[in-house]
């Protein structure tokens, strides 16, 4: 008999329509033995076109809390990503032990363990079963709950590395991770921001830079070949650049590591010395996107000021098999390990193990200790 799998996508009861809920869709991993299905909340159509990852006649879309109970009902197992707060009643009502939420991001992997525990707290009250790619949160979860399973991959990882465009000389800046710095920092890091395009156009005149902003960057002054990437179109979308510059740590990063671009990552220090109330943000939460370890990965490119970016934009510009050579790939693959282990593709495949192995009796949570 076949069974039926659903994943559905949704912000629920809230408001939030976001464009990006599209890299979450799985492939279709339907077979003999299982059939995917995709449900959309309907204020998201437009998240949805024919035939993406080859899903097509196994779509449905919902309005209210009725038509989902209805599409779930003949359903075996539900798949949810993105939003753990906001469901509707009737997900309330199917049996938790059939329902996997796939985690999102990944934690920077040099933050201590301590200074986050509170903010997986829903997830380690959530009756579901947990699929966490990111090593840090599953080393985390795994002590506290015990239907947490380990995943190789999340899905867009495998929309980033599996559909590689061909790389065009351009460039590509991320300005990742929110967060929410008081209105008093935005002159001081527009400032760096303006310096780095200078510098950027000053090394490389004449090729297109792709900025990508965390929210709208109105006071930033156009430059020379400077191209805004709107905030509903997919980051991915511009993985054709061959070199991709990250402001904070964020899970682009990790991303770019892995399609093998020339990639820098800005995160500058002087964050490090404000209080919480200097930079309105909590300071475990601001550690979170500005920590990094130099003295592991050495060879990685990473900027905690300004006269370290030049250098390293120095080093894309002159140095063009660099991120060829034996130390920088050898600190890339480190730091890819210790973020999320082995990048395995086929997310669809990675599921049906583990939905199969939980099954069994006295079933344990895959890599987890007893």
């Amino acid at each position: 008999m076949v069974k039926h799998i659903c994943q559905i996508i949704g912000y629920f009861e809230s408001n939030n329509h976001a464009y990006y809920m599209k890299r979450c869709i799985l492939k279709n991993f339907s077979n003999d033995k299982y059939k995917f299905h995709l449900f959309i909340q309907s204020n998201m159509k437009y998240i949805y076109t024919k035939n993406y990852l080859e899903n097509d006649n196994n779509v449905s879309y919902f309005n209210n809390n009725a038509d989902l109970a209805s599409l779930i009902k003949p359903m075996d197992y539900l798949i949810l990503c993105v939003d753990l707060e906001h469901w509707f009643n009737c997900l309330y009502n199917f049996n938790p032990n059939n329902m996997y939420y796939i985690t999102h991001g990944i934690t920077n992997p040099s933050v201590n363990i301590d200074i986050l525990k509170k903010n997986f707290c829903n997830w380690i009250k959530c009756k579901i079963n947990l699929c966490i790619v990111c090593n840090q949160q599953y080393k985390i979860i795994s002590q506290l709950k015990k239907n947490v399973f380990k995943l190789q991959s999340i899905p867009q990882f495998d929309l980033a590395t599996l559909n590689q465009q061909e790389r065009k000389n351009s460039i590509l800046i991320v300005d990742a991770g929110d967060l929410n710095l008081s209105k008093s920092l935005e002159p001081i890091m527009n400032d760096y921001r303006n310096n780095i395009f200078k510098a950027i156009h000053l090394y490389f005149p004449n090729i297109k830079v792709f900025y990508k902003p965390w929210t709208n960057q109105s006071t930033l002054p156009s430059y020379p070949n400077k191209i805004y990437i709107p905030s509903h179109d997919l980051t991915y979308n511009y993985f054709f650049c061959d070199t991709i510059i990250c402001f904070h740590f964020g899970t682009t990063f990790l991303e770019a590591l892995l399609t093998d671009h020339k990639v820098i990552l800005v995160s500058f220090d002087f964050l490090k010395n404000l209080s919480s109330e200097q930079s309105g943000c909590p300071q475990e939460r601001l550690k979170c996107f500005i920590t990094f370890d130099n003295k592991k990965y050495p060879n990685l490119l990473i900027a905690h000021d300004f006269p370290t970016f030049i250098k390293h934009i120095n080093t894309v510009k002159t140095k063009p098999n660099y991120f060829e050579t034996e130390d920088y790939l050898r600190d890339k693959n480190q730091y890819i390990k210790d973020s999320i282990g082995e990048y395995v593709p086929n997310i669809g495949k990675q599921l049906i193990d583990i939905i199969e192995k939980n099954e069994l009796p006295n079933s344990q949570p895959i890599n987890q200790k007893k």
